[in-house]
Protein backbone atom coordinates (compact mmCIF):
# COMPACT_ATOMS: atom_id res chain seq x y z
CA UNK A 1 0.00 0.00 0.00
CA UNK A 2 2.84 2.34 0.94
CA UNK A 3 4.69 1.56 -2.26
CA UNK A 4 1.60 2.31 -4.28
CA UNK A 5 1.22 5.65 -2.53
CA UNK A 6 4.85 6.50 -3.17
CA UNK A 7 4.46 5.48 -6.80
CA UNK A 8 1.39 7.69 -7.23
CA UNK A 9 3.13 10.61 -5.50
CA UNK A 10 6.15 10.16 -7.72
CA UNK A 11 3.96 10.14 -10.79
CA UNK A 12 2.27 13.31 -9.67
CA UNK A 13 5.59 14.97 -9.07
CA UNK A 14 6.87 13.83 -12.45
CA UNK A 15 3.71 15.19 -14.08
CA UNK A 16 4.12 18.53 -12.29
CA UNK A 17 7.80 18.75 -13.21
CA UNK A 18 6.97 17.89 -16.81
CA UNK A 19 4.24 20.54 -16.98
CA UNK A 20 6.51 23.13 -15.39
CA UNK A 21 9.24 22.25 -17.89
CA UNK A 22 6.79 22.47 -20.78
CA UNK A 23 5.51 25.82 -19.53
CA UNK A 24 9.07 27.11 -19.20
CA UNK A 25 10.04 25.90 -22.67
CA UNK A 26 6.89 27.30 -24.30
CA UNK A 27 7.23 30.54 -22.36
CA UNK A 28 10.86 30.92 -23.44
CA UNK A 29 9.99 30.21 -27.06
CA UNK A 30 7.09 32.67 -26.94
CA UNK A 31 9.29 35.34 -25.36
CA UNK A 32 12.00 34.82 -27.98
CA UNK A 33 9.57 34.91 -30.90
CA UNK A 34 7.80 37.97 -29.50
CA UNK A 35 11.13 39.74 -29.12
CA UNK A 36 12.10 38.96 -32.73
CA UNK A 37 8.70 40.01 -34.12
CA UNK A 38 8.54 43.22 -32.10
CA UNK A 39 12.15 44.12 -32.88
CA UNK A 40 11.52 43.77 -36.60
CA UNK A 41 8.33 45.81 -36.39
CA UNK A 42 9.97 48.58 -34.35
CA UNK A 43 12.99 48.70 -36.68
CA UNK A 44 10.77 48.98 -39.76
CA UNK A 45 8.60 51.63 -38.10
CA UNK A 46 11.62 53.68 -37.00
CA UNK A 47 13.23 53.57 -40.45
CA UNK A 48 10.05 54.52 -42.30
CA UNK A 49 9.29 57.36 -39.88
CA UNK A 50 12.77 58.77 -40.47
CA UNK A 51 12.28 58.49 -44.24
CA UNK A 52 8.94 60.29 -44.04
CA UNK A 53 10.47 63.17 -42.07
CA UNK A 54 13.41 63.51 -44.45
CA UNK A 55 11.22 63.29 -47.54
CA UNK A 56 8.87 65.98 -46.23
CA UNK A 57 11.82 68.19 -45.26
CA UNK A 58 13.32 67.65 -48.72
CA UNK A 59 10.08 68.70 -50.39
CA UNK A 60 9.65 71.82 -48.21
CA UNK A 61 13.27 72.93 -48.66
CA UNK A 62 13.13 72.38 -52.40
CA UNK A 63 9.85 74.27 -52.75
CA UNK A 64 11.26 77.25 -50.86
CA UNK A 65 14.43 77.16 -52.93
CA UNK A 66 12.70 77.14 -56.33
CA UNK A 67 10.47 80.04 -55.25
CA UNK A 68 13.58 81.95 -54.27
CA UNK A 69 15.06 81.05 -57.64
CA UNK A 70 12.04 82.52 -59.41
CA UNK A 71 12.32 85.71 -57.36
CA UNK A 72 16.01 85.91 -58.20
CA UNK A 73 15.24 85.58 -61.92
CA UNK A 74 12.69 88.41 -61.76
CA UNK A 75 15.02 90.68 -59.77
CA UNK A 76 17.03 92.22 -62.58
CA UNK A 77 19.06 94.25 -60.09
CA UNK A 78 22.49 92.62 -59.85
CA UNK A 79 22.93 93.37 -56.13
CA UNK A 80 19.62 91.70 -55.31
CA UNK A 81 20.44 88.69 -57.46
CA UNK A 82 23.80 88.38 -55.71
CA UNK A 83 22.10 88.38 -52.30
CA UNK A 84 19.74 85.65 -53.46
CA UNK A 85 22.61 83.58 -54.86
CA UNK A 86 24.15 82.89 -51.45
CA UNK A 87 20.87 81.58 -50.08
CA UNK A 88 20.28 79.53 -53.21
CA UNK A 89 23.74 77.98 -52.95
CA UNK A 90 23.10 77.04 -49.31
CA UNK A 91 19.74 75.55 -50.23
CA UNK A 92 21.27 73.49 -53.03
CA UNK A 93 23.85 72.09 -50.61
CA UNK A 94 21.17 71.07 -48.08
CA UNK A 95 18.94 69.63 -50.79
CA UNK A 96 21.79 67.64 -52.32
CA UNK A 97 22.70 66.23 -48.91
CA UNK A 98 19.11 65.19 -48.20
CA UNK A 99 18.80 63.60 -51.63
CA UNK A 100 22.04 61.69 -51.10
CA UNK A 101 20.88 60.38 -47.70
CA UNK A 102 17.49 59.36 -49.04
CA UNK A 103 19.04 57.62 -52.03
CA UNK A 104 21.08 55.45 -49.65
CA UNK A 105 18.28 54.75 -47.17
CA UNK A 106 15.32 54.27 -49.53
CA UNK A 107 16.40 51.09 -51.28
CA UNK A 108 13.21 49.36 -52.43
CA UNK A 109 12.56 48.97 -56.19
CA UNK A 110 9.71 51.50 -55.94
CA UNK A 111 11.97 53.99 -54.15
CA UNK A 112 14.70 53.63 -56.78
CA UNK A 113 12.21 54.17 -59.60
CA UNK A 114 10.80 57.27 -57.89
CA UNK A 115 14.28 58.68 -57.21
CA UNK A 116 15.16 58.14 -60.86
CA UNK A 117 12.08 60.15 -61.82
CA UNK A 118 13.04 62.89 -59.34
CA UNK A 119 16.53 63.06 -60.84
CA UNK A 120 15.08 63.39 -64.36
CA UNK A 121 12.66 66.15 -63.34
CA UNK A 122 15.43 67.87 -61.39
CA UNK A 123 17.67 67.90 -64.45
CA UNK A 124 14.85 69.43 -66.50
CA UNK A 125 14.28 72.10 -63.86
CA UNK A 126 17.98 72.94 -63.71
CA UNK A 127 18.15 73.33 -67.47
CA UNK A 128 15.06 75.56 -67.39
CA UNK A 129 16.48 77.65 -64.54
CA UNK A 130 19.74 78.20 -66.42
CA UNK A 131 17.85 79.21 -69.54
CA UNK A 132 15.69 81.61 -67.53
CA UNK A 133 18.82 83.10 -65.95
CA UNK A 134 20.26 83.75 -69.42
CA UNK A 135 17.07 85.55 -70.40
CA UNK A 136 17.22 87.58 -67.18
CA UNK A 137 20.78 88.69 -67.99
CA UNK A 138 19.43 90.45 -71.07
CA UNK A 139 17.34 92.66 -68.77
CA UNK A 140 13.99 92.04 -70.49
CA UNK A 141 11.48 91.64 -67.66
CA UNK A 142 8.60 90.66 -69.96
CA UNK A 143 10.71 87.89 -71.49
CA UNK A 144 11.70 86.68 -68.02
CA UNK A 145 8.08 86.58 -66.83
CA UNK A 146 7.08 84.70 -69.98
CA UNK A 147 9.87 82.16 -69.45
CA UNK A 148 8.84 81.68 -65.84
CA UNK A 149 5.20 81.23 -66.77
CA UNK A 150 5.70 78.90 -69.72
CA UNK A 151 8.76 76.91 -68.67
CA UNK A 152 10.06 77.53 -65.15
CA UNK A 153 6.76 77.10 -63.30
CA UNK A 154 5.74 73.88 -65.15
CA UNK A 155 9.23 72.41 -64.62
CA UNK A 156 9.06 73.36 -60.95
CA UNK A 157 5.60 71.81 -60.55
CA UNK A 158 6.77 68.58 -62.22
CA UNK A 159 9.85 68.40 -59.99
CA UNK A 160 7.92 69.06 -56.78
CA UNK A 161 5.29 66.51 -57.85
CA UNK A 162 7.98 63.84 -58.28
CA UNK A 163 9.32 64.59 -54.79
CA UNK A 164 5.77 64.53 -53.42
CA UNK A 165 5.24 61.08 -54.97
CA UNK A 166 8.38 59.87 -53.22
CA UNK A 167 7.24 61.36 -49.91
CA UNK A 168 3.82 59.71 -50.27
CA UNK A 169 5.48 56.37 -50.97
CA UNK A 170 7.41 56.70 -47.70
CA UNK A 171 4.15 57.54 -45.90
CA UNK A 172 2.55 54.39 -47.30
CA UNK A 173 5.51 52.36 -46.11
CA UNK A 174 5.18 53.93 -42.68
CA UNK A 175 1.48 53.07 -42.53
CA UNK A 176 2.31 49.51 -43.57
CA UNK A 177 4.95 49.34 -40.83
CA UNK A 178 2.39 50.54 -38.27
CA UNK A 179 -0.04 47.83 -39.41
CA UNK A 180 2.78 45.28 -39.20
CA UNK A 181 3.51 46.39 -35.64
CA UNK A 182 -0.15 45.82 -34.72
CA UNK A 183 -0.07 42.41 -36.41
CA UNK A 184 3.14 41.63 -34.53
CA UNK A 185 1.39 42.34 -31.22
CA UNK A 186 -1.45 40.05 -32.21
CA UNK A 187 1.02 37.37 -33.25
CA UNK A 188 2.69 37.55 -29.85
CA UNK A 189 -0.68 37.19 -28.12
CA UNK A 190 -1.47 34.27 -30.40
CA UNK A 191 1.78 32.55 -29.50
CA UNK A 192 1.12 33.02 -25.82
CA UNK A 193 -2.42 31.68 -26.19
CA UNK A 194 -1.25 28.68 -28.20
CA UNK A 195 1.38 27.95 -25.60
CA UNK A 196 -1.23 28.01 -22.86
CA UNK A 197 -3.47 25.62 -24.79
CA UNK A 198 -0.57 23.22 -25.34
CA UNK A 199 0.19 23.20 -21.63
CA UNK A 200 -3.48 22.57 -20.80
CA UNK A 201 -3.58 19.77 -23.34
CA UNK A 202 -0.49 18.17 -21.85
CA UNK A 203 -2.05 18.48 -18.43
Amino acid sequence: MTLNKVSIASKLWLAIVFLLGAMLAIGSLTLYRSHVIEARAVDSLTRTQALVRKAEHWKATTEASVKLGMASAVALDGSVTKAFKENLDNDRFRIAKLREELTKEADTPEDKALMKEVAAKGAQLLATALETAKIAEAGNLDAVLTAIKTAYEPATAAYLHSIDQFAKAQQRKNEAAQAAAVDAGRAVMGLAGAGGLVVLALG
